[in-house]
């Protein structure tokens, strides 16, 4: 095999840049370049299949939360044990609201009012999947809530204020 031979693949891959110094248990053939870092350290990529043999055991504690340029990891049994009609004020509270007035208190109304309890969405992605329909972001239902956070590794907020 050659350094230059492409792999293909249906699945969307994840790059996780790792310090050089790190023991993996597997070693990607071919190896990676090696990168600048911004810390001035030589960094190698390497491939998602060294990353998820780090992880140890599925599922982690927490899943990621993105909301346009934020990104957020909350716990993942905090998240299953609420509704998904908990979770979005939730979500409203930390990304959205603002209050009308300083001092003023968070009121479900403010939610229940707001375009943001009419438009915004949740789409997850999940770790282990069946076929290519659930693979890459899908949008998040209500029901069989806890189940579905057990097997989501990334929730992706979308919401347009106009």
């Amino acid at each position: 095999m050659s350094d230059e031979q492409h792999f293909a693949t249906d699945r969307p891959v994840t790059v996780v840049a790792i310090p050089q110094g790190t023991p993996s248990p597997v070693t990607p053939f071919p190896p990676p370049p090696a990168i600048d870092s911004p810390r001035g350290r030589a960094v190698r990529l390497r491939r998602p299949d060294s990353v998820a043999s780090m992880i140890g055991q599925w599922p982690v504690p927490h899943v990621m939360v993105y909301y346009r340029e934020l990104k957020i990891a909350w716990g993942r049994e905090a998240i299953a044990q609420m509704t998904k009609q908990d979770f979005m004020p939730w979500l409203f509270v930390s990304f959205v609201w603002m209050p009308p007035e300083p001092g003023v208190p968070f009121d479900n109304a403010h939610y229940d009012c707001s375009p943001f309890a009419r438009n915004a969405a949740l789409f997850a992605t999940f770790y282990h999947t069946v076929g290519k329909d659930d693979c890459g972001p899908v949008m998040l239902g209500s029901l069989g809530w806890s189940e579905m956070i057990q097997n989501v590794a990334r929730i992706e907020l979308v919401y347009n204020e106009a």
